[in-house]
């Protein structure tokens, strides 16, 4: 049992962590980005990605939200009826949808082109990304937030008895 609460915890800590990080980007930095020239705007992108990615705490944040739900699911397997696997369960889908597949699918590809500009030319419809990554913003942080408060809500309630 005090590995499926450890797994729980680390959900919840990956969860909340990435949703901290999201929630400072939309109040914060986003805010500081938006009056930025072309020029000024990449320069700070750049800088950005490149911190979030090296050392990869990000996508390490990311990855642990991940796999940890996925034992606790796995070592509640014979009660998933019980709250704690249907909070961890739904928890875990948030993330994975809301949070990893936004940011693969969606962000990465927008990383890697802000990533190939030259920062004293930007190309000419540099708003266009940056509105599209900002409007992102506006699913991952949500999403992250629902999975650290559904994680949180699943180390409420009662371990099964009967876990093996």
């Amino acid at each position: 049992m005090k590995g499926i609460r450890t797994a729980q915890v680390i959900s919840a800590f990956a969860a909340g962590l990435f949703f901290g990080l999201m929630f400072t980007f939309l109040v914060v930095i986003q805010r500081m980005l938006e009056p930025l020239s072309a020029s000024e705007y990449a320069r700070n992108m750049l800088n950005l990605i490149h911190g979030a990615d090296n050392p990869p705490l990000v996508p390490l944040v990311v990855v642990a939200g991940m796999m940890a739900p996925l034992y606790a699911l796995f070592r509640l397997r014979h009660a998933p009826r019980s709250m704690t696997w249907k909070l961890t369960f739904w928890g875990w889908l948030v993330f994975v949808v809301g949070v990893f597949a936004v940011t693969i699918i969606l962000n990465v590809p927008i990383n890697n082109q802000i990533l190939s500009w030259n920062v004293q030319s930007p190309p000419a419809d540099w708003q266009t990304l940056r509105d599209r990554w900002n409007a992102l913003s506006y699913l991952r942080t949500p999403a992250a937030g629902l999975s650290f408060v559904l994680f949180m809500l699943s180390l409420l309630h009662p371990l099964p008895e009967d876990n093996p």
